[in-house]
């Protein structure tokens, strides 16, 4: 929907592509995962899930990382900081501006 808004924030729009791929690749790593431990019926130290398994923890890290990121570039911390103060997420000019647009 925001790739089809007018003026819509490109870097933006191309950024949360990213995180869905990079989110979309751990899913599909752990649905493979699923199936393997259904289908293989091997012993606890079978080469092929120990790597499956290896790939969805670093699928796991990477989609975590590319959200972060995401979090960090385009919102900010509002309200106290501190150990049991309480702090929401405002949204930056780019997530605004371009999720705005869908309203016009």
């Amino acid at each position: 929907m925001l790739q089809l808004a007018k003026d819509s924030d490109s870097q933006f729009i191309k950024d949360l592509g990213d995180a869905k791929d990079a989110i979309g690749e751990w899913h599909d790593w752990t649905e493979l995962e699923a199936i393997a431990v259904k289908v293989l019926h091997h012993s606890g130290g079978c080469n092929v899930l120990r790597e499956i398994h290896s790939t969805v923890q670093k699928k796991l890290d990477h989609a975590l990382s590319v959200a972060v990121r995401l979090g960090r570039k385009y919102f900010r911390a509002t309200g106290k900081r501190g150990r049991h103060a309480s702090q929401s997420l405002a949204p930056r000019r780019p997530v605004v501006m371009t999720t705005t647009k869908l309203a016009a």
